[in-house]
């Protein structure tokens, strides 16, 4: 049995359960707490998975009190992620072996690259009908003669992170203008469609962006709609790694060169990057 505890939301969520396909043995029950987006937002196929909801105040218990003292004790056996001497998640993973062979518990980390799942197994990523139907109906709505690119952009909490001390990793207006260069560079004839959790942001700083919509769906609508365009700007956010991922024979993916390390210069997390992202600065 694989115990795992999420600390995440929905795109790390997708990473946690990417790598917990991935390191499951055949028939092996993994029991996820926490993941109540993810299971939202995808049609789970995977029956050996269980989901368990519980509220805030047990995941912390059993988070920072419970799990630590039965891996600390190698009780049970432990996977996490390779730590450098500063504590930077690198590319590789540590694997400890506990009294309790056969449980095992998956430590919540940054599992933000391909290093860390199998792609096939991400193949059968099956979207909810109704978010499916949902998105369809928004996308009918726009003209069909152009090019559909999704533009990302990730504020709310980003606002008051900090990466190594420096404060605000939400990414800055003439990212976004950068990216759009690329995209018409790429695209014919490109039609924008504004996903956010800051609507005030993108109404102000995206005003004379022609062909363009800003969707008011919900969160799993708007994960969809990423999924069905065939470029897309993403921000500095798993949420939308995983849109353009999930997408079918992209043209053109704009990502934030360095990611949330983009005001250092410093790639974080580790490996985020993918091969067919196009970087665009965003200093």
């Amino acid at each position: 049995m694989i115990i795992f505890l999420n600390n995440g939301r929905l795109g790390n969520q997708l990473f946690h359960y990417a790598f917990l396909l991935s390191q499951a043995r055949k028939d092996e029950t993994v029991l996820m707490m926490g993941m109540d987006e993810l299971v939202e937002l995808l049609d789970m196929q995977t029956p050996n998975f269980r989901h368990v909801r519980t509220c805030r105040i047990v995941r912390q218990i059993l988070g920072h009190v419970i799990l630590p003292l039965l891996t600390g004790a190698r009780f049970v056996s432990e996977i996490r992620i390779l730590r450098s001497a500063d504590g930077s998640p690198e590319l590789g993973l540590v694997q400890t072996r506990g009294v309790l062979k056969n449980v095992r518990i998956v430590r919540a980390d940054f599992y933000a690259s391909e290093f860390f799942f199998n792609p096939d197994q991400v193949k059968t990523f099956s979207i909810r009908s109704e978010h499916v139907q949902s998105a369809r109906a928004f996308m009918d709505g726009l003209p069909s003669d152009k090019t559909k690119v999704f533009i990302h952009v990730r504020r709310g909490d980003y606002c008051h992170e900090a990466f190594k001390g420096i404060k605000d990793i939400s990414l800055p207006k003439r990212y976004f203008e950068r990216a759009v260069a690329v995209i018409r560079q790429h695209v014919a004839d490109p039609f924008f469609i504004i996903l956010s959790d800051d609507k005030a942001w993108c109404e102000e700083n995206f005003r004379s962006l022609s062909q363009s919509v800003m969707s008011d769906c919900s969160m799993y609508t708007d994960f969809a709609i990423m999924t069905m365009c065939r470029a897309g700007i993403v921000s500095n956010s798993t949420f939308s790694w995983w849109g353009a991922y999930l997408m079918k024979e992209p043209i053109c993916v704009v990502a934030p060169r360095y990611w949330i390390g983009w005001k250092l210069q410093e790639e974080y997390p580790v490996g985020i990057q993918r091969a067919f992202f196009s970087p665009a600065d965003a200093s």
